[in-house]
């Protein structure tokens, strides 16, 4: 965007999740923190210092990271959200179809969808280790961020606890916006290493024809993020300094 806008020279802080909220009774409306130690990152990482500085005025705590490849790779909707919204499609399904709601951090929450965010969680490390950044896992993220242990982390955090009720289509909003953003760059980030993402691939390709849609094509591809022919050691120098080496 700040290519095609011929902009030059801006700081981009990221996180791996957000990090403010806000309830609302009438007109009256309450702000708060819903995460604590938040992980950032500015691209390019050289100038994360100057931001992380001015950043520690509206944010509650802040843990710096190496760069944004790495707040990406730990992003908590790549983690949390992908095997909750598929394996109880059928869950959301029937209660779209009589008008309530659905209880997604709660009912959605089985043991087997844990499993799977395990399993997805697994094939992280190798890609953690090609791109020299750090690698910690969803069951190490839980508690850092929400101060809570898959299944039981989640079931004992006090966040996911409050999140309630919500639109039983809400898995198709996330998921519409998670598998374009999140779960391709992942897949082809990896596959740019040779590592093995058969098992993001394959969610990724399922949801798909859920959703009819084409995240392959109409995704992140390393195409749009500028990141085309570069090797691991390429994009750390870009996500660092800014400049194609």
């Amino acid at each position: 965007m700040l290519r095609e806008a011929d902009k030059a020279g801006v700081t981009v802080t990221e996180g791996v999740t957000p990090n403010h909220a806000a309830a609302r009774t009438g007109a009256h409306i309450t702000p708060g923190f819903i995460r604590r130690a938040l992980l950032l990152a500015a691209f390019p990482a050289n100038r994360s210092e100057t931001s992380l500085d001015r950043l520690a005025a509206i944010t509650k705590s802040v843990e710096p990271c190496r760069n944004v490849i790495e707040t990406n790779l730990e992003s908590m909707n790549l983690l949390i959200h992908p095997a909750m919204a598929l394996l109880n499609v059928g869950y959301y399904d029937r209660a779209e179809a009589k008008g309530e709601r659905a209880s997604f951090c709660g009912t959605g929450n089985t043991a087997h969808a844990g499993k799977l965010v395990e399993a997805l969680d697994a094939k992280r490390p190798a890609v953690c280790e090609a791109y020299g950044v750090r690698y910690r896992s969803v069951l190490d993220h839980i508690p850092i961020l929400y101060g809570a242990d898959v299944q039981e982390a989640v079931a004992q955090s006090a966040f996911y606890r409050g999140v309630g009720d919500l639109p039983a289509d809400i898995w198709r909003t996330w998921m519409g916006t998670d598998l374009p953003l999140t779960h391709v760059p992942f897949v082809l980030l990896a596959e740019n290493t040779g590592r093995n993402a058969k098992l993001h691939r394959g969610f990724v390709d399922i949801v798909a024809a859920l959703l009819d849609v084409a995240p392959w094509k109409d995704g992140l591809t390393l195409e749009r993020l500028g990141l085309a022919g570069m090797d691991a050691a390429a994009m750390t120098v870009y996500a660092e300094t800014g400049l194609p080496s």
